[in-house]
């Protein structure tokens, strides 16, 4: 079975509580390559559902020696 998708979402103004379950003491933050960076998404402690707030960041610049 493929995992879910995280779920699409908009942050008006905060978002700290579970849409899905509740939970009022926010989020733990999980990242996940992504075509030109990183993206991040929220992950509910409690129920574990995943949320995709648009957060996409870029790739660092290789450092060289």
């Amino acid at each position: 079975m493929a995992p879910k998708q995280p779920k699409k979402i908009v942050v008006r103004r905060q978002l700290r509580n579970c849409p899905d379950c509740g939970y009022r003491d926010g989020f733990h933050l999980m990242f996940q390559k992504a075509p030109g960076g990183l993206a991040a998404f929220l992950v509910c402690p409690k129920c574990g559902e995943r949320y995709d707030i648009g957060l996409r960041i870029p790739p660092a610049e290789e450092q060289r020696p």
